[in-house]
């Protein structure tokens, strides 16, 4: 994936300030916001996410992903240690965090997301 990001597309490796997944790749530099179709990158994936039928870490006591938010992760928070541990990095200011109501598109894709996943590994 570097070479064909450094190479093919040209990009500096030390110009990239975010890599985000939305429909495509979105690879944003200091510069420019360059967008890759999934299939032109799909090559790369690892092998193990194939196997994988956990999209939303649901094991974790606390995962954390983009789903189509602007410039905020989505952040669930699965068990009583994940949310002390939430709590303490908001109380000291580390986090900056806003409630759902409004997105909740971004929950709606979540579980979309973890469906398909999970459907695609049973059959």
């Amino acid at each position: 994936m570097e070479e064909y990001i450094s190479d093919k597309l040209g990009i500096n490796l030390q110009d990239i300030v975010k890599m985000n997944i939305k429909g495509k790749m979105l690879i944003t530099t200091k510069s420019e916001v360059k967008t890759i179709p999934l299939a032109e990158v799909k090559q790369y994936v690892r092998r193990s996410c194939g196997f994988c039928q956990d999209f939303s870490s649901e094991l974790a006591d606390i995962s954390a992903g983009g789903l189509g938010l602007e410039s905020w992760t989505f952040i669930i928070i699965r068990t009583k240690e994940g949310e002390e541990f939430f709590s303490v990095a908001e109380k000291s200011g580390a986090l900056e965090v806003k409630p759902l109501e409004g997105n909740e598109s971004a929950l709606n894709l979540l579980v979309k997301l973890s469906a398909k996943k999970h459907k695609q590994l049973s059959n």
